[in-house]
């Protein structure tokens, strides 16, 4: 479907407003703003367009946070702080998803070393538990050579 530029930057803007009639329903939300996003071409996205869709990716990335999908939510940030690098909340919203990705990051490696480090004891004591009772079985031998006269 073809809008004419004008029509495009109304859809865009009503996207924007929305929101606030989707009564906190959060998948409604996102799907407003994806509208608003999908109703302005590639050949239009220019001057009074960029900031309907700057607010409509930053509102966007918004509503995913809510809904825990934080992956995208960073996509529509770097979105949001492309078409406009002096919109601070997008540049404070990026930073914090890439911190928290990054902390998520090291939370997931630290429970991986832990439990690689646990797996290596459990191995460990396995070793030694084999060891222990080879060494029983040679202590055996030994008392039964010894009892035998050998």
């Amino acid at each position: 479907m073809c809008f004419s530029i004008s029509s495009s930057s109304k859809i865009a803007l009503e996207a924007y407003e929305k929101w606030r009639l989707s009564n906190g329903d959060l998948a409604k939300t996102e799907d407003c703003y994806t509208k608003g996003l999908n109703s302005v071409s590639q050949s239009e996205q220019f001057g009074s367009y960029l900031r309907a869709l700057m607010l409509c990716y930053s509102n966007r990335a918004t509503t995913r946070i809510s809904l825990g999908r934080m992956r995208e939510a960073l996509g529509d940030c770097l979105m949001a702080a492309t078409i406009d690098p002096n919109f601070l909340k997008a540049q404070v919203r990026t930073t914090h998803l890439a911190l928290r990705r990054r902390s998520d990051c090291q939370r997931f490696e630290k429970y991986y070393q832990e439990q690689k480090q646990a797996e290596a004891l459990s191995a460990s004591g396995l070793r030694a538990i084999r060891y222990a009772r080879e060494m029983q079985g040679i202590r055996q031998v030994v008392a039964l050579h010894n009892d035998n006269g050998w």
